[in-house]
């Protein structure tokens, strides 16, 4: 079974899964991920009575995009193919970044990184600007998002959803097909996305903002 096999990491070729079998693993995942549930809660210390439908619902079935919702599922699960995963699978032989030669781990690849980093102050003012929120970056706002009763939260945590998107994908561009990897390609594929997917209070103040 496809969602088996992605647990003990026997699938990794991520890429060519078909949407029929991650069509499966989404039908799957309110059944067969508590320990992926629990792993977050247990690092993250949070509450036990923490309800993860909201978070699960907007990422996995809220947004309309089905490759972002793909990179949600992924990042839940901490398999997407970045260095650090694939140097574990031993698809390759080291795990560094090859943009500034450090250790890969996931909050390196999407938070920490310098390339990164520059993003994220451009995806920072633009909520502050925008959404009056001004967010603190972590591990824990990436995975669970902002809190769901906060005014503009649907939002927001769109934001951080497609800039994580953004991220993977300009990852993915250069390392498949020698595209820029750079804080500006990042942005920009973030805003490319916003605006064709036609997110409307996101695509009309993007029009309007300069980073």
């Amino acid at each position: 079974m496809i969602v088996t096999k992605i647990k003990t990491l026997d699938t990794i070729k991520l890429s060519k899964m078909t949407s029929k079998e991650f069509y499966s693993i989404l039908c799957s995942f309110k059944k067969s991920d508590l320990a992926v549930l629990l792993s977050w809660e247990e690092k993250f210390d949070v509450t036990v009575d923490f309800n993860w439908k909201n978070v699960l619902e907007f990422k996995l079935k809220t947004l309309k995009n089905n490759k972002v919702k793909q990179c949600n599922f992924k990042t839940i699960h901490r398999i997407l193919p970045y260095r650090y995963n694939l140097c574990k699978w031993k698809v390759v032989s080291e795990g560094m970044c090859i943009f500034c030669l450090k250790t890969e781990s996931f909050v390196y690849v999407l938070i920490e990184c310098p390339t990164v980093s520059l993003f994220w102050k451009r995806i920072i003012k633009y909520v502050q600007t925008y959404f009056n929120k001004k967010l603190l970056l972590n591990e824990k706002l990436l995975i669970m998002g902002t809190e769901f009763n906060y005014p503009n939260a649907a939002n927001i945590n769109t934001v951080l959803i497609y800039a994580q998107y953004a991220i993977y994908k300009t990852y993915m561009l250069n390392y498949f097909q020698g595209k820029t990897y750079s804080s500006y390609a990042i942005w920009n594929t973030f805003k490319n996305e916003i605006l064709l997917d036609n997110i409307s209070d996101i695509s009309n103040t993007l029009k309007t903002f300069i980073p």
